[in-house]
């Protein structure tokens, strides 16, 4: 019975490379040893990898505890967003960022009301009951929603680097519903129903994470197997770009300790795939990273999958927001307040990332310097390969209460052209505790950039690929 499912799942959803097609599978795994699958959901049969994983999760419930002690809050540090990328097309990594820092927003105001419903019915012992509400709270929420949660997102990366191909990306899970394929999956072509499908994953088992799958062939690119590579570490950095986009929230917001559950997760999303690489390239499974290092070995790069693992430590405990978020854990004078980046002297302290790129992988040092109404941020990313890569990009950010702006300049080595982001925010209506906040935004992307092979929406040098424009109503309380 075994190896006729096994055949089955593999000739429906082999990954071939090199012939223009991409059949991504991404299939669970608990009984068969010999079915293809995703090594995502390997990690979730071993969600204590390291003892080191076990500390961060510890810090996320602790956060929950710092997070539900009275302090002085001002103004609307959590929103809802309404993003037009939410009805059109392939979610971006920057609108599934935005509507994941949404949800951890929810979270951090359910954790505050159950917590301030403890404080006043039981004010005698609200100093140990509601801090311990906190604590248990936050550690559910991380494990039934945000770890789920960014196997979904992992598998929005790919997903939008195979839109981009020009392939017809949709998402399939185990889960009831229809339509449905004659092996049982479920077609949900709305990532929404599809991240739903995850979480629900967590409550029952017989309800399990899915996978996403595209078929046909290349439409804008000769090199399907570079292609195929934008594909893998599409998913790969979806969840180091999450905890770059939350840092940069925090850094001109009123951040919160909710999102710390979401910055760690994010970090440490291809902590377990690194892990797992071996196993995965033994039993024949999916995995990002092992396409990535054969990708790497046919073009000299040296790539080692505890390099992963040792980076990603690494650049966490290296950076700023880090700090500001276990800052606001420990230290008791800043619980119950916005988190605030770490500045010193009118300097941001730098945040670093690990990223995957076609040319090798990369450290991205974010940073700026701030003032009470301007800030002007940099960044300079650089390639480890045998040709590296050099990005630099430098701009001004205006930013208060009520209105913000920020023009951004991207200069790369890989690029004869010059990249320019430009976005704001105008106030429409609202208080100190509540606002409506009109938004957009204008990118102009340069072709082949490290930062092009993350976020641009094609692969092609041309106009139409190379121009986005977002707009959304965010509803801040």
């Amino acid at each position: 019975m075994g190896a006729k499912i096994s055949n089955r799942l593999h000739s429906a959803f082999l990954q071939v490379f090199g012939s223009g097609k991409c059949i991504d599978a991404r299939l669970y795994r608990k009984k068969y040893r010999h079915v293809r699958v995703e090594i995502g959901e390997l990690r979730r049969l071993h969600i204590w990898p390291h003892s080191f994983i076990s500390i961060l999760i510890l810090l996320v419930c602790i956060s929950g505890q710092a997070d539900a002690l009275p302090g002085d809050e001002t103004g609307p540090n959590r929103r809802v967003t309404i993003d037009q990328q939410y009805f059109v097309g392939q979610l971006s990594p920057r609108a599934v960022s935005e509507f994941h820092l949404n949800i951890l927003m929810l979270q951090g105001l359910s954790i505050d009301i159950v917590v301030d419903a403890a404080h006043t019915l039981t004010p005698e012992s609200s100093e140990f009951f509601a801090p311990l509400l906190g604590f248990l709270l936050r550690g559910f929420y991380h494990f039934y929603f945000t770890e789920p949660g960014m196997n979904a997102m992992h598998l929005s990366g790919t997903a939008f680097r195979q839109n981009a191909g020009g392939l017809n990306t949709k998402y399939y899970t185990s889960a009831k519903g229809s339509p449905r394929r004659p092996d049982g999956q479920t077609m949900r072509e709305n990532y929404f129903a599809f991240l739903w499908d995850n979480i629900k994953g967590r409550f029952s088992d017989k309800n399990k994470p899915g996978f996403s799958i595209a078929g046909g062939n290349y439409t804008f690119s000769q090199k399907p197997v570079r292609n195929n590579m934008l594909v893998a570490m599409g998913g790969a950095n979806a969840g180091m770009y999450f905890a770059e986009y939350i840092a940069k929230d925090l850094r001109y917001k009123n951040g919160h300790l909710s999102h710390f559950s979401g910055y760690i997760s994010g970090r440490f999303d291809n902590y377990s795939y690194a892990e797992n690489a071996p196993q995965a390239k033994k039993i024949g499974a999916a995995n990002d990273l092992v396409d990535i290092n054969n990708f790497y070995k046919k073009r000299g790069i040296k790539f080692r999958y505890t390099e992963v693992q040792e980076a990603t430590i690494l650049t966490f405990l290296m950076s700023g927001t880090t700090l500001s978020f276990l800052r606001s854990t420990f230290v008791r004078s800043y619980w119950g307040k916005p988190v605030q980046p770490l500045v010193i002297n009118d300097i941001i302290f730098p945040d670093i990332y690990y990223y995957l790129t076609t040319r090798g992988p990369s450290y991205k040092v974010t940073g700026g310097f701030l003032t009470e109404k301007l800030a002007y941020p940099y960044s300079i990313e650089r390639t480890q390969g045998t040709n590296p890569a050099t990005e630099i990009q430098l701009g001004t950010r205006y930013f208060s209460p009520t209105h913000q702006a920020e023009i951004l300049f991207l200069y790369s080595s890989l690029s004869k052209a010059l990249g320019i982001k430009f976005y704001g925010e105008y106030f429409i209506y609202g208080n100190e505790k509540f606002a409506i906040k009109l938004w957009g935004g204008l990118t102009r992307y340069a072709p082949g950039s490290l930062q092009a092979e993350r976020e641009m929406p094609g692969v092609r040098p041309q106009l139409v690929d190379t121009i986005e424009g977002i707009i959304g109503i965010s509803i801040e309380y």
